[in-house]
């Protein structure tokens, strides 16, 4: 099988996707647009109640309950650089919009009997099914891991399943105890993707925040499927303890449909302090390919997106300039990036999201600042060319430290939520999206790219697992809002066919599988999707086609004599000079063979031969015959003895009568000679006079040994029986006399 994947082109974001521009993003500054508000804002009458004044750190928005509108959740725990004086209680708030009397979209705190009024110094919260059964659980990033008498673990992360046992939603049960580690941790942010590719989300915790007192090292916990968790950090992040992790996005950086991770980290005066970039091998091992063009001052959040319809993501980075000033990098598709700065700001920036504001196919993207009004960045020609567009958000001067958005009264247009702590009142914003200027999403999703199976592929009892990178008008930590991502298929013309909604994997990649099928069976498949608001096409341009073959199982060397492995104890010349040694090689293989290059019978060149030694100036026999044999067996002559002092390899250059190539793992033979070795221990020296006369007493009676073992070790001189004459024999060779070699002091190498 050969398993690749296909780009394709953003249709949905018109002309300007198909233009590829290699010049830095634009940003006009002078000529700011300024238009009436755009995000009004309703805390007062969409919040209730929207006076609980409490220090939030984060916001997430999903459809806690189930019943088809969004709800918000609110990560709360007071302190920034030193620790509140108690715990908070974490907040849902939950829509009424679906609910028995038709709400228009207001959201009511419900969390001492969703939440059982759980308390926390809690950084981040994301929404996230992590036991799969079909709802989301909460997986919550906790701070302050030097803990006190009174609360020894406020940094224990912490998992609320969702329904557990129950017949109604959005009721969580903290099963922390059961399913994650005990540990105490200083996190700002929690992340979600499934690194490892099997179909479940594995949870990311950026560790030292602000207050934690010395650089620490990320943790990677891995799910079993059921959403219990095990500490894997070892072996697959970095060992690298670094400064204040602010921040991490999982997105497909190489266009190779796996999620490669984004970091941000504060103090940057610390030589970790930068964003870091960890390329992940498929697997779920990472990589830091870090560039020192994402050296930072201060980064806080990130956000990744496509902002000039390359098709590979572009970073950018709050506070993370000199003098508070944001950044932006292009993307170059491999996991690299450009710098390109925003122009300075005196704001004390906190959070980003990228949102296609104003429906016109290309991403736009709102600054979460600190005392001021919110920001918005308008893409005006779908290449990266930004507009700071001046009122868009009501004037509102608050502490905005985190920012996310969803549709919350059902109307087509996202609406924004904002979390307030560190200073000011604490008073959490919701922004309606109906001033001027909003714009209903009309646009479908998209795919950037998918996994395509190609031609014949071999059967596999699991499925085939197709993964694809699905993108609408925003991108966060829970991907774009989907009413469905479905993959499906139709086995041969006009037969039977099938569909799987794809689950969401992180970023924007979603996973399905087709299901087993059997052998010469051709399969069509192709992924759909559609928006919660109706936008929905034919998201992949074409319907691919795989046929499934029968297993090919390639020819295998199954035996040989001398076997492989053999070593050659004995000596290498006899007393007039004469070379001895092995001198022919029978190889048996699992079926017939033919030669690869000229598909013809077997020949000396149908055979590679290689030396292994620490010597040099030494040379390997060459193959003057191959000769068939019994069955699916051959006969090689060499001109000489193997090679003394090497490893001499015979490798196979051949292919079965179907045409399919040799295995490599068992296409060779070893064959090693080292005269002299009396002890078998690889180095030749006086030790095996000692291993020598050891065996030769075990002969009795001088000349009367016939033990085929003891012989093959101790008969130094090729007598046929071990005796007194073999130890002589041993220390010429030891020493060199005639025209022998002196071996003393050498050694085989490991078996190549």
């Amino acid at each position: 099988m050969r398993l690749t994947t296909i780009g394709v082109g953003l249709s949905s974001f018109g002309g300007a996707a198909s233009r590829l521009f290699s010049g830095a993003a634009i940003f006009a500054m002078a000529g700011s647009s300024a238009v009436a508000q755009q995000f009004v804002d309703q805390s007062s009458t969409r919040l209730i109640p929207s006076n609980l004044l409490e220090y939030s750190n984060a916001v997430d928005i999903a459809d806690a309950d189930g019943d088809g509108d969004l709800d918000v959740l609110f990560a709360n725990g007071s302190g920034f650089s030193s620790q509140g004086t108690a715990p908070q209680r974490q907040r849902l708030y939950i829509n009424n919009i679906n609910d028995m009397f038709g709400g228009l979209g207001t959201l009511t705190e419900d969390s001492a009997a969703r939440l059982n009024s759980i308390t926390a110094y809690c950084r981040d919260m994301d929404f996230a099914d992590v036991d799969g059964d079909g709802d989301l659980d909460i997986v919550m990033a906790n701070t302050w891991g030097n803990g006190n008498v009174a609360n020894p673990n406020p940094g224990q992360p912490r998992i609320l399943m969702n329904n557990v046992g129950g017949s109604s939603p959005g009721f969580y049960t903290d099963e922390t105890s059961t399913r994650f580690p005990t540990m105490n941790l200083f996190s700002e942010e929690v992340s979600l993707a499934d690194v490892d590719n099997d179909g479940d989300l594995d949870a990311y915790f950026c560790n030292g925040a602000v207050a934690s007192p010395t650089p620490m090292q990320d943790r990677l916990f891995i799910n079993d499927g059921t959403g219990h968790f095990t500490d894997q950090t070892v072996g697959r992040l970095p060992i690298q303890n670094l400064p204040n992790a602010q921040d991490c996005d999982f997105v497909d950086l190489d266009a190779d449909l796996d999620l490669d991770a984004v970091i941000s980290h504060r103090a940057a005066s610390n030589p970790g302090g930068r964003i870091r970039v960890y390329l992940n091998n498929g697997a779920g091992v990472f990589t830091d390919i870090t560039t020192a063009a994402t050296n930072t001052t201060d980064t806080y959040g990130i956000a990744l997106a496509d902002i000039d319809g390359d098709l590979d993501m572009d970073l950018f980075g709050v506070n993370s300039g000199a003098g508070g000033a944001d950044f932006l990098w292009r993307g170059d598709g491999l996991g690299g990036f450009t710098l390109t700065a925003l122009p300075a700001n005196s704001n004390d920036d906190n959070d980003a999201q990228f949102y296609d504001i104003d429906n016109d196919g290309d991403m736009d993207f709102v600054v979460a600042a600190l005392n001021t009004a919110e920001r918005v960045y308008r893409n005006t020609n779908g290449m990266g060319t930004f507009t700071i567009v001046g009122g868009a958000f009501s004037a509102v001067n608050d502490s905005t430290l985190d920012i996310a958005f969803g549709d919350l009264d059902d109307d087509g247009k996202l609406d924004s939520v904002t979390a307030q702590g560190e200073s000011g009142s604490f008073l959490n914003r919701v922004y309606m999206n109906i001033g001027a200027g909003s714009a209903t999403d009309t646009l479908p999703p998209t795919v950037a790219n998918f996994t395509h199976y190609t031609g014949m592929v071999a059967p596999d009892p699991n499925g085939y697992v197709v993964r694809a990178d699905v993108r609408d008008c925003i991108t966060g930590d829970n991907g774009a809002f989907f009413a469905f991502v479905r993959l499906n298929w139709t086995v041969g013309e006009g037969g039977a066919s099938g569909m799987v909604d794809m689950t969401w994997s992180g970023g924007d990649i979603y996973r399905g599988v087709i299901p087993a099928m059997p052998e010469g069976t051709t399969v069509e498949y192709s992924i759909t999707a559609a928006d919660r608001f109706g936008n929905a096409g034919p998201t992949t341009p074409a319907t691919d086609t795989f046929t499934i073959m029968s297993p090919v199982i390639p020819p295998t060397i199954v035996a040989s004599a001398p076997s492989n492995g053999s070593v050659d104890l004995l000596q290498d010349q006899d007393a007039v000079g004469t070379l001895q040694g092995i001198t022919a090689l029978s190889i048996t293989f699992s079926e017939p063979v033919r030669d690869a290059a000229s598909d013809g019978p077997l020949t000396p060149a149908s055979f590679g031969v290689a030396l292994t030694t620490n010597l040099v100036g030494l040379t390997p026999p060459i193959i003057t015959s191959v000769t068939p044999s019994a069955g699916d067996s051959y006969d090689l002559a060499f001109d000489s003895p193997v090679t003394p002092g090497a490893w001499t390899t015979v490798t196979a250059v051949v292919e079965d009568l179907g045409g399919a190539a040799i295995d490599p793992a068992s296409a060779s033979v070893d064959l090693g000679f080292l005269p002299g070795d009396a002890n078998r221990n690889g180095t030749v020296n006086t030790q095996d006079l000692l291993a020598e006369v050891t065996g030769l007493n075990l002969c009795g009676t001088e000349g009367t040994c016939s033990d085929p073992l003891i012989i093959a070790q101790f008969d130094m001189n090729r007598s046929g029986t071990a005796n007194t004459q073999d130890l002589l024999r041993l220390v010429q060779l030891l020493n060199g006399v005639l025209t022998q070699n002196a071996w003393n002091g050498v050694t085989l190498p490991a078996q190549p």
